[in-house]
């Protein structure tokens, strides 16, 4: 993000209690605070452009002030969302609840699982394994695939009417 999106982003940021499901989050930095971050345990993703902190960080109580980091990030309005490819699955899975949509092409079904508790995005294709993504990687997919041709099946989930 840039300075001007950091500055609008923070304006209505709220706080970021969603569980931490993915490597760890990814963050709202300026420059003048990436020492601080960095010294948190947060990392430079160079390919991404982006800061982020990974999930072990987030609990620690480094004695830089008082609570631990993620209480931190939350009060300096840095906390974007999910971070990573590697979902925890089975506890999303678990605990969550699901809104589905469901995508198709030439006869080809994608199935898609929202779990907005988490940021987290389930695309399943037949053939092959289930993919797992944060909600930001989550649209530039759905995007993909509608410009792909794809087009959304109303009626086939009844629960999200």
């Amino acid at each position: 993000m840039k300075t001007h999106e950091i500055k609008t982003f923070r304006k209505t940021y709220k706080q970021y209690i969603k569980p931490c499901v993915f490597e760890g989050y990814k963050l709202a930095v300026l420059f003048d605070e990436k020492d601080t971050v960095k010294n948190h345990g947060a990392r430079w993703d160079k390919e991404e452009q982006t800061w982020w902190i990974p999930k072990d960080k987030l609990n620690n109580n480094d004695g830089r002030g008082p609570g631990n980091v993620h209480e931190y990030l939350n009060a300096n309005s840095m906390i974007v969302g999910q971070y990573g490819a590697n979902a925890d699955a089975g506890y999303i899975e678990q605990n969550g609840t699901p809104k589905m949509y469901t995508l198709m092409h030439n006869g080809n079904t994608v199935s898609v699982a929202w779990y907005e508790e988490y940021d987290a995005v389930r695309f399943n294709r037949a053939g092959i394994a289930s993919e797992w993504m944060t909600i930001e990687e989550g649209r530039k997919y759905w995007d993909s695939l509608i410009q792909g041709g794809h087009s959304r099946m109303w009626g086939t989930h009844p629960e999200n009417v």
